[in-house]
């Protein structure tokens, strides 16, 4: 036997088998960590599982019957060492009850690669949950879960397919504890206001270009833990961890990079401004990731029917605790708050069991830390492991398109005075609609809808589908004219407004209406037929298509704007206004339509 203390079942030892990994091909999913002692020897899975069965008895039933042959080894090229062992797990059934005549079987295989100071291991769900417990307590000292940031730094770097997000915010009746959100690109999807109180705890995302073409990787940064497809042999499990570990090992901790998913919640470093927790609560089960173990998940169904009422503590960051399950007090403990090892850690100290049917259960499970939330009257949350920031960082909203505004007075929004429909786009027309013909009416439908009632100043339609355009002349056309949230209030209202007719067929019937005043361009060219073709094109478009939006309201000066965003002074406060003021109106345009661009001026 390779180790004495997992011992083999039946009543002579036998040595284990020998797996051949031609007839192996695990699911491709790893637990990943840092190794503090990366020249020391490697951990067997015999001598990991016997660290774990310390703490979790059920893993002592654990026979050790096989090992992997020699090509578990190494990879191709040498870069991963391996040690693989299958191990027999033989338990009662769940459905009998005190009844030793039945006994599930089951063979378990557990793979542990190396890679310089990170370790990828492939086990049982309910295992490697177990393994994150153990680092949690410092069983395994020798190991670290990887960062979150530095594992969406190094795997979260496509389009996402699928996000599980958890809520930092206090619970509420008109806001979701946690989503799970699908898209082509859910990081574009989210929202500024409406989703910085999240975090990011999974994700499946398109990887890169160093996997294989069209891989879909999905990456737990709760549970630091990644996760492929079933493999086809060994070898392509082989390859794609080691792949899955160089990119971690090239991204180094602390790298400054863009955040994945915008808007969401930032990390904070330290306890020392965090004050009065006074709110404890779970995470529900339906939002837990598919890579959370069975044991978690059970934990989750638990603390679904836990409440707590919470009492603060001496210590500024202690909270006294009473949990109750289905109503009735079941335990009393104080919540610690510590630093060490670089996070903020969560542990349970002068337990008092209340109910002795419910303790142990409870008590189980509100030690699966990970499953709670934790509210300070300072503003911060506490979440797996982490602390996050009281304030929720301003956002620069996305989709300024900087433009050249040359030929044109960007103080007259009209032609004309008094104003003259006739004269829109004509060879004299410096106004911000002759601005808007030359711009958007060379090519598809532009036609003008300027009037009481309009859909919008005008509508174009073409190849990129179909805009609603709003149009507001500068405060002043001065060069050295402010950044200013009010010049942008009225059309932003007013494109707001207009979102009752941001559907195909509500544009069709509109324009149907007569309006004496409406030019209509194809092309470039002035249609005298005024806006038949543009309905008749309408109508035959595709209905369900997206409608976006557009504000030209060139008050704004791409060089002001730059300079504002990284000042600290009133400028930098007004651009703060303005891009919340457009932030939520991008928000509303997306959940009713399709995007919000705003046209500012180039120079």
């Amino acid at each position: 036997m390779p180790d004495a203390a997992i011992p083999t079942t039946g009543t002579a030892e036998r040595a284990p088998l020998v797996v051949n990994t031609n007839q192996v091909r695990p699911y491709c999913s790893w637990l990943l960590l840092s190794d503090r002692l990366p020249d020391a020897a490697r951990p067997t899975p015999a001598r990991l599982i016997e660290s774990v069965a310390r703490k979790s008895p059920k893993y002592r039933r654990w026979s050790h019957v096989a090992e992997g042959d020699e090509s578990f080894i190494s990879t191709a090229d040498g870069s991963i060492t391996w040690n693989a062992s299958v191990f027999l797990d033989e338990r009662p059934p769940s459905w009998a009850v005190d009844d030793d005549r039945w006994t599930d079987a089951s063979h378990e295989l557990v793979v542990i690669g190396g890679k310089e100071d990170l370790l990828a291991i492939h086990a049982p769900a309910d295992l490697l949950e177990s393994i994150r417990r153990a680092i949690y307590r410092a069983d395994l000292s020798r190991y670290r879960l990887i960062p979150p940031r530095r594992l969406e730094n190094a795997l979260v770097r496509g389009d996402a397919r699928t996000a599980y997000l958890a809520g930092t915010h206090r619970r509420q009746r008109n806001k979701a504890d946690g989503k799970t959100i699908s898209g082509m690109a859910v990081q574009d999807s989210l929202q500024p206001g409406a989703d910085s109180s999240y975090v990011l705890r999974a994700t499946r995302v398109m990887a890169s270009e160093n996997f294989p073409a069209d891989t879909v990787i999905g990456v737990s940064l709760a549970n630091s833990s990644a996760w492929i497809s079933r493999s086809t042999s060994f070898d392509e499990f082989c390859v794609l961890a080691d792949i899955t570990l160089r990119e971690i090992a090239e991204t180094p901790e602390g790298a400054s990079m863009p955040a994945a998913f915008p808007y969401l919640r930032s990390e904070h470093s330290s306890l020392a401004d965090v004050n009065t927790p006074y709110e404890v609560a779970s995470i529900p089960l339906a939002t837990l990731s598919p890579d959370d173990s069975e044991e978690t998940r059970q934990a989750a169904e638990t603390l679904d029917e836990v409440t707590f009422e919470t009492e603060p503590a001496t210590n500024g960051t202690d909270v006294a605790l009473r949990v109750s399950f289905r109503g009735s007090l079941s335990l009393s403990c104080t919540g610690r708050f510590r630093e060490e090892d670089g996070r903020v850690r969560l542990s349970f100290v002068d337990i008092q069991p209340r109910d002795t049917l419910t303790a142990d259960e409870v008590l189980d499970a509100i030690r699966h830390k990970d499953l709670l939330t934790v509210h300070f009257a300072s503003g911060h949350s506490w979440l797996d492991g982490h602390l996050y920031d009281v304030e929720i960082s301003d956002t620069r909203f996305p989709r300024w398109r900087w433009s050249d505004f040359s030929g044109t007075d960007v103080s007259r929004e009209k032609p004309g005075s008094p104003y003259d429909p006739d004269l829109i786009g004509s060879a004299g027309d410096d106004s911000l609609f002759g601005w808007v013909v030359r711009n958007f009416g060379t090519s598809g439908i532009l036609t003008c809808d300027d009037g009481p009632g309009e859909v919008a100043d005008f509508i174009h339609a073409g190849e990129g589908g179909v805009s609603l355009i709003h149009v507001k002349a500068a405060h002043s056309s001065s060069p050295g004219r402010a950044v200013s949230a009010t010049a942008y209030e009225g059309v932003t209202a007013q494109a707001l407004k207009n979102l009752t007719h941001a559907s195909i067929g509500a544009i069709a019937s509109a324009l149907s209406r007569p309006h004496p005043g409406s030019r209509t361009w194809i092309d470039g060219v002035p249609d005298r037929d005024g806006r038949d073709f543009m309905v008749q094109w309408l109508n035959d478009f595709d209905q369900g298509h997206p409608v976006d939006v557009a504000i030209v309201q060139p008050h704004v000066l791409e060089s002001a704007y730059r300079r504002s965003v990284i000042t600290r002074d009133t400028s930098n406060l007004r651009v703060r206004l303005l891009e919340t003021l457009l932030n939520s109106a991008r928000s509303e345009v997306a959940s009713r339509a399709g995007d919000l661009t705003v046209y500012g001026m180039a120079g």
